[in-house]
Order: structure tokens, then sequence, then C-alpha cells
């Protein structure tokens, strides 16, 4: 999948990954995250590779942004109505 800037995503957690990534998908990402940078070495995640994204959510006047490692998360194009679904797609950018 290719991802750029402006891309929405669903987010999903691997089993194995931290507390902190598990609550940011689930308190911010019901209704998906915008990639704001693709994933690069983050300093604020020990050097691991990173995703910038910010949750989608009408409700909030000011959307959370943040980092999420890329080893904890699973990454799906965004396409309404088929939330927790999973569906083959390909993105061409």
């Amino acid at each position: 999948m290719i991802i750029f800037p402006g891309l929405t995503l669903q987010i999903t957690a691997k089993p194995d990954a931290s507390l902190r990534t598990k609550n940011r998908i689930r308190e911010r990402g019901a209704r998906g995250f915008v990639v704001r940078q693709t994933p690069t070495s983050v300093i604020a995640l020990g050097n691991r590779e990173g995703i910038l994204v910010m949750g989608v959510d009408d409700e909030t006047p000011e959307p959370w942004m943040g980092w999420l490692p890329t080893d904890e998360i699973d990454m799906e194009p965004w396409v309404e109505g088929t939330s927790g679904s999973k569906i083959k797609t390909e993105v061409i950018g």
C-alpha cells in the first residue's frame, strides 16, 4: 500500500502493541486517521519508525494528532461503511 499525506486509514493495533498505542486507536480512531506525515524514524519513539496521524472526529474541535509506531499497527485504506470488516484494496498514488 502506498501511504501519502491526506490518505484516511483504518488502523488496528497488533496483539502485542503497547497500551499507549491501543488506547490512542480506541479513543481517537473510531472514524479513522488521516496521514499527516509518512512513516519515518521518530526520536520520541526511540528512533523506531512511526507515522504521524490525526484522528477523524466530527465532534472534536481540535482533533488529536500524534505518532503511532508502525511495528505495532496494521493499516488499511478507510472505506466508509466497512469499518471493522477486512477488504482488499490497492491504493495507487
